[in-house]
């Protein structure tokens, strides 16, 4: 969703790679401006419970 939000084409989507139920935090501003807090952020999981990949 942040990648819609700063409308990057959808291409450049698949440069990214985020793990699983990572954290992302956009802040939208009541006069329009737009702050990317955290992108893909996973310091809350476990080490062992980190996955990428789809199986």
């Amino acid at each position: 969703m942040c990648f819609k939000v700063l409308q990057y084409p959808p291409e450049r989507w698949l440069l990214f790679n985020l793990a699983h139920t990572s954290i992302t935090w956009i802040e939208i501003k009541p006069d329009g401006h737009i702050f990317i807090k955290t992108v893909g952020d996973f310091g809350h999981l476990p080490s062992g419970k980190i996955t990428f990949n789809n199986v």
